[in-house]
């Protein structure tokens, strides 16, 4: 049995084994952050370190982590936040880990947060609704293979097709080779 705020065994497996297969194919060279270790250092020293959500608005309306800016949002701030570390996250890994691997090569020292957004629940670390900033235990993902939430979080999807609509859209540009 799992304890409150913590996945059961069998989903973080699961999520680990997802996260390693995205990473494989997609950046091999990425440097990661766990959840705990991103938890800790958001709480001991949060003026070094720049968060950011990789996700769609849609996805990012139904929760974030606590702080996170959106990808538009940090492209505005590059210039003041040099030198800073930034911290990627997604829903499992693979775009936030994509957008890090980018960061890296433009000079910022960026970390994947390995498994994201699930991980990070997994883990019974704090949401807020990123409508109204207050705390919540809903986040979204696709469809019931990516419902790897830790307990006592609720998994939110979007009408069948809307979502993989709106990371193709996202992810268009940077396919074109226009967007880092």
């Amino acid at each position: 049995m799992a304890l409150p705020g913590r996945a059961s065994q069998q989903k973080q497996q699961r999520l680990e084994q997802m996260y390693k297969e995205y990473k494989a194919e997609s950046f091999p060279e990425g440097k990661d952050i766990s959840a705990a270790d991103l938890h800790d250092l958001l709480q001991n020293h949060t003026e070094r370190v720049v968060l950011v959500d990789t996700r769609t608005q849609p996805e990012q309306q139904v929760s974030i982590i606590p702080g996170a800016v959106t990808v538009s949002q940090f492209e505005d701030l590059k210039a003041e936040v040099s030198g800073r570390q930034v911290v990627a996250y997604c829903t499992v890994g693979l775009r936030s880990g994509q957008y890090a691997r980018d960061l890296r090569k433009e000079g910022f020292d960026a970390s994947n947060l390995a498994g994201s957004i699930l991980a990070w629940t997994q883990e019974g670390f704090s949401l807020v609704d990123g409508k109204t900033g207050k705390p919540t235990k809903r986040l979204h993902v696709f469809a019931e293979k990516w419902a790897l939430q830790g307990d006592g979080y609720d998994a939110v999807t979007f009408a069948k097709g809307q979502g993989a609509l709106a990371i193709a859209k996202s992810l268009l540009p940077r396919w074109l080779g226009g967007e880092k």
